[in-house]
């Protein structure tokens, strides 16, 4: 007499146990594979800046000065636009069809198109310096209270196309600092500027890591400046000091 086989499927037991050990391995998984990406994304992040530091002293040894803009690099020294997009810039203006023909915005340039705002689209760019830590007022976007461009004029009446009260009060924050020699100070429209200068600065990684990345005229990059959320007003706020930008 043949002996029969009847097959046995899973108990309900036995499949609710299989999905509790998925949805586990899933809960694991997942921040790290998200950590893993966005280690991806700094990384190339990290590299775009290098390649604009490149140009900038390229563009500076071929016309004895720095760039203005960054937007000035575009095409003859970086022919490409996506090094000027971060991975992480999810904003309308990083996805424009304008922005494979004409180069008018840039992640590590500003926050809006230069056809929206000329000021506001070079903000994080260190030509003029940036605002002391201490300032207050309207020179600013609320989102990035520090390390933010000097406004430009009006007034103008020292004709150095900066806004003469934002520009005394940098003056007067290096002088404090003992910084009392002009060519030391950390900007770009110093040609003598030292090394040590920030060009521009990343602000899309603080909702991963808390932290930005930047860049310096010597090409090295860092992560280590570090920014919170003020309770009080959910704003981004950082105790780095910007206008002398020690190096950590």
């Amino acid at each position: 007499m043949m002996n029969q086989r009847r097959s046995r499927g899973f108990t309900l037991i036995e499949m609710l146990v299989v999905i509790a050990v998925i949805a586990i391995l899933v809960a694991i998984l997942t921040p790290v594979y998200g950590r893993v990406r966005e280690h991806a994304r700094q990384a190339k992040c990290t590299s775009n800046l290098v390649q604009i530091a490149q140009a900038v002293n390229t563009y500076k040894r071929d016309k004895g000065r720095f760039p203005r803009s960054l937007f000035d690099l575009y095409p003859d020294y970086i022919s490409s636009a996506d090094p000027f997009i971060c991975p992480n810039d999810n904003t309308p203006y990083a996805k424009s069809p304008l922005q494979n023909r004409s180069l008018i915005y840039s992640s590590y340039a500003g926050e809006v198109p230069r056809t929206v705002d000329p000021v506001q689209a070079n903000i994080l760019w260190n030509y003029n310096g940036y605002v002391p830590p201490d300032r207050s007022g309207n020179y600013y976007v609320p989102q990035d209270p520090h390390g933010v461009q000097l406004p430009p004029g009006p007034p103008d009446a020292n004709q150095n196309g900066m806004h003469d009260d934002a520009e005394a009060d940098y003056q007067r924050a290096l002088m404090n600092a003992g910084l009392t020699n002009h060519t030391k100070w950390p900007r770009l429209y110093n040609r003598q500027a030292p090394d040590y200068t920030i060009i521009t600065h990343c602000r899309f990684h603080r909702n991963q890591t808390g932290n930005e990345i930047i860049v310096r005229l010597n090409g090295t990059t860092s992560k280590g400046i570090k920014f919170s959320v003020d309770p009080r007003t959910g704003e981004y706020v950082t105790k780095y000091n910007w206008t002398l930008q020690p190096e950590q």
